[in-house]
């Protein structure tokens, strides 16, 4: 565990502001609130965490992971949308416990021509992930599957011979 006792505060601290901002936002576009909106997300998942740190029977990870999926598959498109939500989930679940969000999130790093990220997320989820062709049965297939085509779609598919 950790030290939670002031976590609270500092969230019900740091919505106010950015509620102030984003209703003043909401008047003019969606889209110039839409920034706002994903760090109201993040706070919401930080006390998540929060829950799940200080009460794991009350929100499980499995639910924890159950609701975070549902979420960004409504931010499915929006690489940085992903990329402010993932460091705050992996407070409760590492990514190596979540290869699935971590494939979904190499591929759209990878649809976005960002492949050394896509890779770097891939290496969380399963650290041996770059090692030798000689290693993958041991390694968690779906990974190992989503690190192959990261490698063919960045053109590196035939940069590997060393099976």
């Amino acid at each position: 565990g950790g030290d939670w006792s002031g976590a609270q505060a500092y969230i019900d601290a740091a919505r106010g502001v950015i509620d102030a901002e984003v209703t003043g936002l909401v008047g003019e576009s969606y889209a110039r609130a839409y920034n706002g909106m994903v760090r109201l997300q993040r706070l919401s998942e930080l006390e998540e965490v929060l829950l799940n740190a200080t009460s794991p029977t009350t929100l499980p990870r499995a639910r924890l992971l159950e609701l975070w999926r549902g979420r960004l598959g409504h931010a499915a498109a929006d690489l940085s949308a992903w990329r402010e939500l993932l460091p705050v989930r992996a407070l409760a679940v590492p990514p190596r416990h979540d290869p699935h969000g971590m494939i979904a999130f190499a591929q759209l790093c990878s649809r976005n021509g960002q492949h050394t990220l896509a890779f770097e997320a891939l290496r969380h989820a399963e650290p041996r992930a770059a090692a030798s062709w000689g290693d993958a049965p041991d390694m968690q297939p779906d990974v190992w599957l989503a690190y192959t085509v990261a490698m063919w779609e960045s053109g590196e598919g035939g940069a590997r011979d060393d099976a």
